[in-house]
């Protein structure tokens, strides 16, 4: 058996499932096909349950375990070790995929419909079971704490003594990312970053370089854009980037920095630097001085339909924060997951239930999953009961529920929306009796 290497677009998370991590004792998420509401109330568990995801993520596709031992967050061992567990659909095949965070036996493992792989990453042994049978494979060569993802087909077949009918399928195990959450700020939305941040922070800073892949890439993608932002803000316009970089001269007999109009740099590189400290001196100045500044365009107050340049830094918040979660999504590839906190924070009432229809519509366009942690009550009202889930906590840990959904069917026929009893009532609110209890 074997199988292409995962493709975004055919690739979705069922469930998540958290074990021993912080404030969860042992839950289990269910992810919608489009977008899943986290609703709760402050200090529940809703960011820790976004950053457990992440954290699966990391440690499967990229950091391995070893740095993930010595992590206090996964000190547990046996029964209380912290446990991830993801079950994923791809090209129409279920998949369960494991994490064991115990430095005494950590343990990753895969399973689908008639095989289940247990990788033990400490005594580099593989142990396959198919169709009753289990055999065990030595694979001491390979680097220790590495995770399946880490480990190419190459190294199975030249560092393990593994068939290629056996490790051709822990493939798919290279689709199973998850993304950090996005808590986009206003004052970091407004700054410039350097051109070396090729990817936004958590907290927004660096986005503009996501806007620039929709203005280079995706011309329909930034017409699109612009058509949703000027839905929700009309005197918007446009979009710009501006990019100012450091030209750095090199020639034999003299080096120079040539400053750009408006730059600050004003230093010269000596000719008396041996030449590889010249070279990296002019690559740390390049990457340290090269901005990138966002430009809004607005209609001009005249009447006359100019664009007015304005930097982000001047236009309001609520504006920034919308074109930020926009182009997160027009930027992140097709059918991939998108993770936003509080995503209408920022955002003026009359234009908050518009942005979240905005944010569904795209999402649904481009065929990704959106997973929103929340206050707003707005999103009960626009996204199907089923997605909604809320987020608990008692004396147990914090849980993951679904709400009662035949009630609050009733009593939106009745006239009261789901918004409303969450207001009046609190997340409790929405549950069933049996729930609450």
């Amino acid at each position: 058996m074997s199988i292409l290497p995962p493709n975004p677009e055919n690739l979705r998370l069922i469930s998540f499932g958290v074990q021993n991590f912080r404030v969860f004792k042992h839950e289990i998420l269910s992810v919608d096909s489009l977008v899943t509401v986290l609703i709760g109330l402050n200090d529940t568990g809703k960011t820790t349950l976004l950053e457990a995801m992440y954290r699966y993520g990391q440690i499967a596709s990229k950091k391995g375990f070893r740095d993930a031992l010595k992590d206090e967050d996964f000190s547990g061992v046996g029964e209380n070790a912290t446990r991830f567990v993801a079950d994923w659909e791809l090209s129409g095949q279920r998949w369960r995929h494991g994490l064991v965070l115990d430095a005494e036996a950590p343990e990753e493992w895969l399973e689908n419909s008639t095989w289940r792989w247990s990788w033990n990453p400490k005594a580099r042994q593989l142990t396959v079971q198919n169709g009753g049978q289990e055999t065990v494979y030595s694979a001491k060569d390979l680097p220790r704490f590495d995770t399946l993802a880490k480990i190419s087909p190459k190294a199975w077949a030249v560092e393990s003594d593994v068939p290629p009918e056996v490790y051709g399928p822990l493939e798919a195990v290279h689709g199973f990312q998850m993304p950090v959450a996005f808590l986009l700020e206003p004052t970091a939305l407004a700054e410039a970053a350097p051109s070396a941040v090729l990817s936004p922070k958590r907290n927004g800073y660096g986005w503009a370089s996501s806007l620039q892949d929709v203005i280079n890439k995706r011309d329909n993608d930034i017409r699109n854009l612009e058509e949703h932002m000027h839905r929700l803000f009309p005197h918007f316009d446009c979009v710009l980037l501006r990019e100012e970089r450091w030209q750095i001269n090199r020639e034999e007999s003299e080096f120079g920095a040539e400053q750009s109009p408006g730059s600050d740099l004003g230093k010269v590189l000596s000719k008396s630097l041996p030449r590889n400290e010249r070279d990296s001196l002019i690559y740390r100045l390049s990457e340290m001085e090269s901005r990138r500044e966002v430009l809004i365009g607005v209609r001009s107050l005249d009447g006359q339909n100019r664009r007015l340049r304005i930097p982000a830094a001047q236009v309001s918040s609520g504006l920034l924060i919308a074109l930020a979660s926009l182009t997160i999504l027009y930027a992140t590839p097709s059918g991939q997951r998108i993770f936003f906190e509080e995503p209408e924070n920022g955002l003026n009432a009359q234009v908050t239930s518009d942005m979240m229809e905005s944010i569904l519509a795209v999402a649904q366009e481009r065929n990704q999953q959106v997973i929103i942690s929340t206050h707003n009550s707005g999103w009960l009202d626009v996204v199907p009961l089923e997605s909604i889930r809320i987020v608990s906590r008692d004396d147990n840990g914090a849980h993951i529920s679904p709400p009662d959904i035949e009630r609050l069917k009733k009593s939106k026929a009745e006239g009261t929306y789901p918004s409303e009893i969450l207001y009046l009532t609190g997340p409790e609110g929405l549950l069933s009796k049996a729930q609450e209890k």
